[in-house]
């Protein structure tokens, strides 16, 4: 749930300092033998049925030509029974093809499990009731496979005289019952107002006070309800225990896979086609279902991610039926490789553009500009040949300064580790997963060779952006992926020594977006914000990054101490924001 526009609901509870990364994938060589192409054994094979039919009908016609003649019994039939082969044979073939024809032509059958062509996923979004789509939460289902009410539970404080408490209850100091409820509050804040549940098995996650549907958002809202944070040991999940919030991830995880499908550039999408885009819209790529076309490499990491947790943390994840094994989610990671490899060239119009069945899309089979960006569209110079992918916009929405964001490739590496993982033990598809291995490696070679830069005062710290040509930014942005949040998005391969003084440098004010103060309300408070919202508030702080800092933080006294700070951040409303003014935090965006 750390995702700016739904700032109002991200939970503050960060008593881990990863979140429960669960991955077991690494940047070793995949094993081409233990794998092949993915297979439905659902399927059935009608031309062995008519096989069948035929050899049984056979039989039934000889006699007749017995009785006509029979002096020639002996040996007429053998004649006729190289015939009877090569007829069944054909009607079989005829059959066959008849039936692949079928299923090419009809869009919808394809649809259903598949990705479709980007033009058929239109057709499939026009052909649904638009009142239907808007079901919320606890309505009754079109399909009867809706959740109901939800009842949620309460963050209770630990009872030290309770000897069924797990021992991990006791070594950690007592939080306050304002941050207990607050706690329980903006963790089920987001699926209470901004999870509608669709027909066909989808889910549609808004992002806060926005209609539409972010990839990154609405992956990071849903994200807490799969983190492994209960149970006795503390190894399930909550999908894995209330089949009702199983479903609404599932269904985003099907529903986020077709935006994919339908243009992988695009960051935000709408619920249904019928808002009409003007001339000057259309011209930054919205049409049909894209509500923004900013290319950020984020989004799409962030989708792999849930993907991924589902997969290991409900308890469909690895059955056959699983939404993780439908095609149009696997063409959905396919995509993803395949675009990231492409923008490592971005500087070169043509090797830079993503080419294959899959890229169909109106946007496709061009070089990615937007208006807006430098050099009419295409951004900043960038080494070609640096190893990194290329990102037009950061996590916050605004456009990069250098091509080469580094806390998006450290995700796109995690993403990818993902992939591979997901591509040798559940499609069984050995080309996809070296793909993803041998980009990963790449990605790594290029963050080791151009993303670390020597500060005066900190030493060798991560740079925020670079363009691989000897140009770094240096600063860190509230919004996740950010340098505070390595450790967090599960990155192994990060330098411990360089992440450290990153760390220091960031949590100081050689960091232009660092800001320490004193309020009534809070008391000396400190943090960083974000550019994004520097117009609004000058020096605003993101309660984000005071959470990111807990996450990512090994002392458990420190998490307490944050956790409320962030209580007595949200000024008395019971919310955190958006951002807040260090000096007064009444004024804040996003209430």
């Amino acid at each position: 749930m750390l995702n700016r526009r739904t700032a109002r609901s991200a939970s503050s509870n960060i008593s881990d300092t990863e979140t429960g990364n669960t991955t077991s994938s690494s940047l070793t060589e995949p094993n081409d033998n233990n794998s092949s192409s993915p297979t439905n054994n659902n399927n059935t094979n009608p031309t062995a049925t008519t096989t069948t039919t035929h050899q049984q009908q056979q039989p039934r016609q000889q006699p007749k030509q017995t009785v006509k003649k029979k002096r020639k019994k002996s040996s007429s039939w053998k004649h006729y029974l190289p015939l009877c082969f090569v007829f069944t044979y054909v009607v079989v073939v005829m059959m066959a093809l008849a039936l692949l024809v079928r299923y090419l032509w009809n869009p919808s059958s394809k649809n259903k499990d598949g990705g479709g062509s980007s033009t058929a996923i239109i057709s499939q979004f026009q052909a649904q009731q638009h009142d239907a789509n808007r079901l919320k939460v606890g309505e009754t289902s079109l399909d009867g496979t809706d959740p109901a009410h939800l009842e949620y539970p309460k963050i209770l404080r630990p009872n030290n005289d309770d000897s069924t408490k797990p021992f991990y209850y006791y070594k950690y100091p007592i939080l306050s019952q304002a941050a207990l409820d607050m706690c329980t509050r903006t963790l089920w804040h987001t699926i209470e107002t901004t999870t509608i549940v669709l027909p066909n098995k989808e889910t549609f996650v808004h992002t806060g006070d926005i209609d539409d549907l972010w990839l990154r958002d609405s992956a990071a809202q849903v994200h807490p309800l799969l983190v492994p944070l209960f149970g006795p040991n503390r190894t399930q999940s909550l999908i894995a225990t209330d089949a009702k919030l199983d479903r609404i991830v599932s269904g985003l995880i099907r529903r986020t896979a077709t935006y994919i499908r339908h243009d992988p550039y695009a960051n935000a999408f709408r619920i249904d086609d019928s808002y009409v885009f003007s001339q000057a819209q259309k011209r930054m790529g919205r049409h049909d279902l894209i509500s923004t076309w900013n290319y950020e490499l984020d989004s799409l990491a962030f989708w792999m991610r849930m993907v991924y947790f589902y997969a290991k943390q409900s308890p469909n994840g690895m059955r056959p039926e699983s939404v993780v094994r439908l095609e149009k989610v696997q063409q959905a990671a396919e995509i993803m490789v395949d675009l990231w490899k492409a923008e490592q060239q971005h500087e070169l119009d043509d090797v830079s553009v993503p080419r294959g069945p899959l890229f169909d899309c109106l946007n496709c089979n061009k070089p990615y500009r937007y208006p807006g960006l430098p050099r009419n569209g295409k951004g900043s110079p960038t080494n070609a040949s640096a190893g990194l992918t290329w990102t037009g916009f950061r996590p916050s929405d605004d456009e990069c300064k250098y091509g080469y964001l580094i806390p998006a490739n450290m995700f796109a590496i995690v993403a990818l580790e993902y992939v591979q993982d997901m591509a040798t033990k559940i499609w069984k598809n050995s080309e996809l997963a070296i793909k993803a291995h041998r980009l990963a490696q790449e990605i790594q070679l290029g963050i080791e060779t151009h993303g670390i830069v020597t500060h005066p005062v900190h030493g060798k710290i991560y740079a925020y952006e670079v363009d691989g040509l000897g140009n770094s930014f240096v600063m860190d942005d509230a919004n996740i992926p950010s340098l505070l949040s390595i450790p967090y998005l599960g990155y192994k391969h990060y330098d411990r020594q360089v992440y450290a003084n990153t760390r220091r440098f960031i949590l100081s004010h050689d960091n232009p977006y660092y800001h320490k103060g004193t309020n009534d309300i809070t008391g000396e408070i400190e943090g960083y914000g974000s550019p994004h919202m520097e117009r609004a508030i000058r020096n605003n702080i993101w309660p984000m990054s005071i959470a990111m800092q807990g996450l990512t933080s090994d002392d458990v006294e420190e998490k307490v101490r944050l956790v409320e700070t962030l209580v007595k951040a949200s000024a008395g409303t019971g919310w955190m924001h958006e951002s807040f003014d260090v000096a007064n935090p009444r004024h804040f965006t996003r209430s």
